[in-house]
């Protein structure tokens, strides 16, 4: 009597963690769901991609999805998704953008990376640094927000040997990530990379921020696979021809 019961427990368990599980993907949610999304044809197909970034790239408040898991399951990109929430492109401890990009397989093939500019480092008043006239990665002050970017590109070029790009946060109430932006365009000019800048996209930043946006930087599903997925697409596509 005592074993029917344990198993009865168990299967109880079981059955409330599913529901509760299947729960957080009721109505539109769950039709999202990369997995339910339909092929398509792609021209960046079996591309290795790495995608470094924080909250954005990691899809928080999505539920930890992100064009980057639409871009394995619809245009079946190979995907290494590089994101933890709160992190910095600054260095600022083990979890910051360049420890964890130190820590990947530089033996592996990659055709492109794609970094996030990091709202963490506008939230939390990260020093700007000044874009110089010097292109080696021993001379770039990866405590200011300039530093640490060109010495992204700068390691995944002579790592990889493949192009970087960077994409921006949509539009906000952030002077300090709009500062941010300014010195990611002057890099954009100095190292000639490509840049997807969801900043400026009027078209994309109209839209209802209630079905687009959990606040005010964190996208939605809807936002992830109808607004984003498609341009990240196509960014990745012209930056690897």
């Amino acid at each position: 009597m005592k074993v029917f019961r344990i198993i009865i427990s168990l299967v109880l368990v079981i059955v409330i963690a599913a529901v509760a599980y299947v729960g957080l993907f009721t109505g539109d949610a769950f039709k999202y769901l990369p997995a339910f999304q339909k092929e398509q044809e792609s021209e960046i197909k079996g591309n290795t991609v790495i995608f470094l970034g924080s909250s954005i790239t990691n899809g928080f408040g999505s539920y930890n999805i992100s064009f980057a898991d639409y871009l394995t399951s619809i245009y079946k990109v190979n995907a290494v998704k590089e994101a933890v929430n709160g992190t910095t492109l600054v260095t600022s401890g083990e979890n910051s953008y360049i420890s964890r990009l130190r820590k990947l397989d530089p033996n592996m093939n990659v055709q492109f990376v794609v970094c996030q500019l990091s709202t963490n480092d506008a939230e939390k008043n990260a020093p700007l640094g000044e874009v110089g006239n010097l292109y080696s990665i021993e001379s770039f002050d990866t405590s200011t927000v300039a530093g640490a970017i060109e010495y992204i590109i700068c390691y995944c070029e002579d790592t990889w040997d493949c192009p970087v790009g960077f994409y921006t946060s949509f539009k906000y109430d952030s002077p300090e990530y709009e500062q941010m932006r300014e010195i990611l365009l002057q890099i954009e000019s100095k190292w000639n990379i490509p840049l997807l800048d969801l900043w400026a996209n009027e078209e994309i930043n109209s839209h209802d921020k209630k079905n687009h946006m959990i606040d005010d930087v964190h996208p939605t599903l809807v936002c992830y696979k109808d607004d984003i997925t498609p341009l990240m697409y196509e960014f990745i596509k012209d930056s690897i021809k």
